[in-house]
């Protein structure tokens, strides 16, 4: 991906620690944030491909209505 977006550093950050907290193994919670943070970013990308900045709420609102369907 060349793009780079503002408060993905934060967006790793914290869901690492979700992971981390959740089962204490770090390799894993590492694969599983590099996976989750690609998904994020590359739906940003979806929504709106110009962005600088990850519109988080934006992101749950879109999944939120696809998980209630």
């Amino acid at each position: 991906m060349n793009k780079s977006f503002g408060g993905s550093g934060d967006l790793f950050d914290s869901i690492f620690l979700a992971y981390f907290l959740e089962n204490k193994d770090l390799k894993q919670s590492i694969k599983k944030t590099k996976d989750m943070i690609s998904k994020v970013l590359n739906y940003q990308i979806k929504l709106d491909d110009k962005a600088s900045d990850i519109n988080i709420f934006e992101i749950f609102k879109n999944l939120e209505s696809k998980v209630l369907i």
